[in-house]
């Protein structure tokens, strides 16, 4: 079981992820002065992996969007919660995201990240309980992931804040 200090660091960077999540999904990565050129596009796409133009570029966003979606897996795993109901938080997570772009005409509703980011979570979750069979202490588990997701924030929050920077 997870002690109360690291329990709350955890909860501290699944917040901060949460928050990096809404602004990449919903914000698409940009900075406070470009928030007014948001694309207005409200579009919805029912059919999974089905792309109008050329395909190479989708994929890359399909791995993409399986890489972000992973860590959410990872915290709920580290905060006890079980894998189907993380998996099932990961579902309605990307639901709201992709619902919150329809509904506010700043991006496309796609199938396909709802299935893409329900896999990223479900990845992180199996990639947690593989890690937990391999230490036998899950103290000393969470206390390295703490810090690898740790390292990981802040390392992409320094490469958002310099692309902010550069393109302003």
């Amino acid at each position: 079981m997870i002690n109360k200090k690291d329990r709350v660091f955890t909860i501290v960077l699944l917040s901060v992820y949460g928050l990096i999540l809404l602004w990449i999904v919903l914000f698409k990565a940009s900075s406070f002065a470009d928030l007014n050129y948001l694309p207005c596009e409200r579009s919805l796409n029912l059919i999974p992996f089905h792309y109008d133009t050329e395909v190479s570029a989708h994929w890359n966003e399909v791995l993409l969007n399986v890489a972000v979606f992973v860590p959410l897996g990872l915290y709920l795993g580290m905060l006890g919660v079980r894998a189907w109901k993380t998996i099932l938080i990961g579902f309605a997570v990307s639901l709201f995201l992709e619902t919150a772009q329809y509904i506010f005409a700043i991006g496309a509703a796609d199938m396909t990240d709802l299935f893409t980011n329900t896999a990223g979570t479900t990845l992180g979750a199996c990639i947690y309980l593989l890690l937990r069979r391999v230490f036998k202490r899950t103290d000393r588990l969470h206390r390295v992931l703490n810090i690898l997701l740790c390292a990981g924030t802040v390392l992409f929050l320094g490469l958002a804040v310099f692309l902010i920077a550069v393109n302003s």
